[in-house]
This record gives structure tokens, C-alpha cells and sequence, in this order.
């Protein structure tokens, strides 16, 4: 009797736990579930918006400026935060997130084209209040995930101070930041460090994908070695630049016209000096950025892209350094023989893989072997006009265009002189899309665009190819069972579906009002279509 009613209190006391356990499992998923789909703010800013009196909540009642949005979520809570940004341009001075928790933050331009954010001040006499975009430097800004995309930054920075990171600085004591920047435009942003960004923390993590750089500079402006920097300067950390157009952006090495010979890139400083730093440069164009005429006294090396820590004595941190497919084309002065590509110390390179790229020129500081012209091509020969490396130009310099995405972008084959680029290494894969959006080959070519070898070209309709919207789903009837890529735009120029069709027929709801723009591209030509939804 006492073993029956011992083993019906067990059996009770055992579903009693096990009911617990469910209820605790339930809980933990509830929670983890909240953690994971966190829900999203969404702001809306405007040109027409209203900071006082508006709520920034819908796009009926947008605010006027990026900043008023930082200001308000200062006493939230939000974890996922949305800023749409309409056409239009932006003035702003600068912000200071200061969010004190971890955040994810995401800009979103409605396109580079018609999205640009600028400063305040007079371009050539920039103040400290309106010299940069965003200052990520206090303690407040920990954990803090910043993606900016589809806009266009310009005329930040000025000429007549030292001050660093133009649009983005972030050498503070603020841990574990990220930053990233899709499909931008950067135009006239100056300083004499980091016109673009400075980071300089062990903790940071820094990426450019299909950004387009034109008209930036850097300048000497004092005796510290440090009043010199490229426009993308970083000390520790991550760094990964993919996709990307440096063009016809320039530095003045001179303070005054005395020539110190830092060696500093003009483009890119990768120094390790706060500590190791992981750097990926991939399919990246760089082309006709130099030093200006009328620099006849500087003659001491003057690098587009240096990877060196640059100390005395050094400090011995290193960097992992990957660079794939990237063209490198006219970044030197003529008759100014030691101008290069890249100046690279094979001491600081604790992993090094590079790998299908192409130079007019690099140097070390004992002219060592390190860059291999076996998985290399390095030639002074190399120009714009070079039939090898095909540019698309308009005169003399290469053709700026505008791509369906908003980003602009000039395009050169130069896989003729090197050989097919490669699609992955040891610790970085080629984007699967170009500068461009455009899909890239499975060999892809090298450098920010993807060149087909018979020229696309548009035509009034291609053959087999029927186009039609039917209650919002957009349907492409291909009679000829040909592979195809079909893209779809809005009215400005904005992406808003991009893909590689292999079957025969595609149909997709697509949630776009209005009119937009539906182009259909097979190997020889591509036709573009006004389209209803």
C-alpha cells in the first residue's frame, strides 16, 4: 500500500517538473524570440519635413533632418531603428549618437542619385561644428551597428585645420562599433587626415561595398607626421573594401613646399599602430588619383594604397592583408618615378595573400619580392587608353556613368593583361554582384565592374521576350528558354529586385506603386521597359 502511494506521489512530483521545464522552455523561447525579432522604429525624414512639429513616424509627417532622429531615440529604448531619407539634399552638422546601449542603426537613401547629405558650413572654412557627419569617439556609442546606404556625402572637411574623419570618426572609447556603407557616393570631402573615416580601435569593424569616391583630398597641413593622412585611415581593427571606384581623387604631400616623405597613401592608410588589423581590398578600381600638378618638390614616394606601420620604432601588431582583383591604373604623376600603386612593408604582413591584381607600380622599404608577378601583373605601361585594360572613355579620361542603382562608376575590362580575377581565397569571396548591381561571372573580371566580352547594348525589344503586369505580379514570358537577368527600378533609379533567371518564364509579386522601369538582359542586348503596378 505505502509502495503504491509513494509511487503515485512520484509519478504526480514528476509531471509537476516536467510541466515546469515546459513552462521555463516556454518562456526561454518567448524570450529569445523577442531578442531575435526585435521590433524595427521606422523614421522618415524629408527636405519638406518638420523637426518641432512633425513626429518622424510616417511619411506624412517626416522630420526635416537625420539629426533630429538621434536626438529623439537618445531616451528610448529601440534596439532596431530604420531612417528612410527621401530625395533631396540634407544639410547637417555634426552627430554625436551618443545611444548609450547597443543598437542597430540603418540609413537608408532612396537612392545615391537623389540623396545627399552635406555640411553646414562654407566648404573651404569648415568650423568643429560642422566639419563632419558623424563622431563616434565617446564611451556612449559601445556597441552601436551603423549601416548607411543609397546616399551621397559631400563637401565635408575643409582646408584651413587638421581635424580627422570627415564624415565618420571613430578613435574613441566606445567598444565594439560597426559601420557600413553600401552603394554611396563620396564628392569633395577634404582633409588633411581622413576625409573620409578614421577608426582606430581594436574593437571597430569598417566595410565599403559598391562606394564610389571622386574628388576627395588629403593635404600636409603641419609638422606632425600625423597632419597627413589617406582618406580612409585605420589604425586597428577590421577594414573591408569591396566593389569600390577611386577616382581622380588627389593629395598634396607638401607642408608648404617642404617634402617629408611619409609615405602616406593618398587613398588608403592601413597602419597598425593601436593594434592588429585585418584588411580585405576586393575587386576595387582605382584610377588617375595623384598628386597635382605644380607638386614638382615632392619627389619622395607617394603611394595610392600604403599597408606599413609607419612608427619608429614599429609596433609590431601586423596585418592580415587580403587584396584580389583589384585594378590599379594611372596613380602616378609622369616623370615622377616614385609615385606608386602600393607601398607595402613585407615586415608588418603577418598573413598575406595577393593575389590577381594589377599595378603600374609598388615598392618596399628594401624593394623585396612579397608582391609576386607570377599571381600579379605589375607594368608601368598600363593606361586608361591601354586596349588591355579597355576602359570605357569619353576624350581623354575614362567615362563617368550612372548606374540603375544611383552609384556612379566608370568601367574597364583589364582582364586581358592578368587573366581571369579569382572568386574566393583563404579568408575573403568576391561579391557575387558588381559596383553596378549587375551579377558578376563565375570568373569574374577584375576591378568594380564586370565586363561581358560582347558588348550589351540596348535595343527597341529583344526577340522571345513577352513583359506584362497582372494584379501587382510582374510576369516575363522568355519563348526562347535563354538564361536572362532581370532588374526592376523605380523613377529613381532606385534597385528594387535584381536577379538571374535560369527557367524559362519568371513571375513575382512585386510591392512597388506606380510606375517603374523593368529591364531584361541576355548575352548581346538589354531592353528596358516602362511598366504599371
Amino acid at each position: 500500500m505505502h509502495n503504491k502511494q509513494y509511487q503515485a506521489k512520484y509519478i504526480l512530483l514528476t509531471l509537476k517538473l516536467n510541466i515546469m521545464k515546459q513552462k521555463i522552455l516556454l518562456i526561454s523561447l518567448v524570450l529569445f524570440a523577442g531578442s531575435l525579432f526585435a521590433e524595427q522604429t521606422v523614421y522618415y525624414v524629408s527636405s519638406t519635413g518638420d523637426d518641432m512639429l512633425n513626429t518622424g513616424l510616417s511619411p506624412e509627417s517626416p522630420f526635416l533632418s537625420i539629426k533630429k532622429v538621434f536626438d529623439v531615440e537618445a531616451t528610448t529604448t529601440s534596439t532596431d531603428i530604420l531612417i528612410n531619407v527621401v530625395s533631396g539634399t540634407y544639410p547637417t552638422s555634426v552627430i554625436t549618437p551618443n545611444l548609450k546601449r547597443s543598437v542597430k542603426v540603418t540609413l537608408a537613401g532612396q537612392s545615391a542619385a537623389t540623396v545627399n547629405i552635406q555640411n553646414t558650413g562654407e566648404f573651404l572654412n569648415a568650423k568643429t561644428d560642422n566639419f563632419r557627419f558623424i563622431q563616434l569617439q565617446p564611451a556612449d556609442n559601445a556597441g552601436l551597428e551603423l549601416n548607411i546606404r543609397d546616399v551621397t556625402f559631400q563637401n565635408y572637411g575643409g582646408t584651413i585645420n587638421n581635424y580627422a574623419g570627415a564624415i565618420i570618426m571613430m578613435n574613441g572609447s566606445g567598444e565594439g562599433i560597426k559601420v557600413s556603407f553600401s552603394r554611396c557616393v563620396f564628392r569633395n570631402n577634404v582633409a588633411a587626415r581622413a576625409a573620409i573615416l578614421q577608426s582606430s580601435n581594436t574593437s571597430y569593424d569598417v566595410s565599403f561595398d559598391g562606394c564610389y569616391f571622386e574628388n576627395c583630398k588629403s593635404f600636409d597641413f603641419g609638422t606632425n607626421a600625423t597632419n597627413l593622412e589617406a582618406i580612409i585611415y585605420v589604425t586597428g581593427g577590421k577594414i573591408a573594401i569591396k566593389n569600390c571606384i577611386f577616382n581622380n581623387n588627389t593629395k598634396d604631400p607638401l607642408f608648404g613646399t617642404t617634402d617629408r616623405d611619409l609615405k602616406k597613401g593618398s587613398l588608403i592608410t592601413i597602419n597598425p599602430i593601436v593594434g592588429k588589423i585585418t584588411a580585405v581590398l576586393v575587386n576595387n578600381t582605382f584610377v588617375n588619383n595623384k598628386v597635382p600638378n605644380g607638386k614638382d618638390e615632392a619627389i619622395s614616394i607617394q603611394p595610392a594604397v600604403t599597408i606599413a606601420d609607419l612608427s619608429s620604432p614599429k609596433k609590431a601588431f601586423g596585418v592580415d592583408l587580403t587584396m584580389l582583383n583589384n585594378l590599379f591604373v594611372d596613380n602616378k604623376r609622369t616623370g615622377f618615378e616614385k609615385d606608386v600603386d602600393l607601398y607595402i612593408d613585407p615586415v608588418d604582413v603577418t598573413q598575406v595573400a595577393v593575389t590577381n591584381n594589377v599595378f603600374n607600380k609598388i615598392a618596399t622599404p628594401d624593394q623585396s619580392e612579397v608582391i609576386s608577378i607570377l599571381t600579379n601583373k605589375v607594368s608601368t605601361a598600363y593606361a586608361v587608353a591601354s586596349a588591355e585594360i579597355a576602359f570605357e572613355m569619353e576624350g581623354e579620361l575614362p567615362k563617368i556613368q550612372l548606374a540603375d542603382n544611383g552609384v556612379l562608376y566608370v568601367s574597364a575590362k583589364g582582364t586581358e593583361v592578368v587573366g581571369k580575377g579569382i572568386a574566393n581565397s583563404d579568408n575573403s569571396e568576391v561579391p557575387v554582384i558588381d559596383i553596378r548591381n549587375i551579377t558578376r561571372k563565375t570568373t569574374p573580371d577584375i576591378g568594380a565592374t564586370d565586363v561581358l566580352v560582347s558588348s550589351v547594348k540596348t535595343t527597341s525589344q529583344i526577340d522571345g521576350f513577352k513583359i506584362f503586369v497582372n494584379d501587382g505580379v510582374l510576369n516575363v514570358i522568355n519563348q526562347n528558354q535563354t538564361d536572362y537577368i532581370v532588374r526592376i527600378t523605380d523613377l529613381t533609379g532606385r534597385i528594387i529586385y535584381a536577379s538571374s533567371i535560369k527557367s524559362q518564364n519568371f513571375n513575382k509579386k512585386i510591392d512597388l506603386r506606380g510606375i517603374g522601369f523593368v529591364s531584361i538582359q541576355d548575352t548581346q542586348s538589354i531592353y528596358t521597359q516602362k511598366i504599371i503596378f
